[in-house]
């Protein structure tokens, strides 16, 4: 989830620095902007994680095969 968080929030930065350079007159960047742009970047990296998380499943690969000798 940092990854894809990251890469959101990267991608977020370099569309508002266009913004500004194209539209400088026009661009208004606000808390409240800001504040939406977070927010909205991780719900989205959640959605984009949610089905890796849901999938995920914990298997043995050898199951109780191995011997487990404690050295003392």
């Amino acid at each position: 989830m940092s990854i894809s968080v990251s890469v959101l929030t990267l991608m977020a930065i370099s569309v508002e620095r266009y913004q500004a350079i194209v539209h400088p007159l026009k661009f208004t960047g606000t808390k409240q902007r800001a504040r939406i742009l977070i927010l909205s970047v991780w719900i989205l990296s959640l959605l984009l994680v949610l089905p890796d998380a849901i999938m995920m499943t914990l298997s043995r690969q050898f199951g109780d095969q191995i011997e487990t000798i404690y050295l003392t």
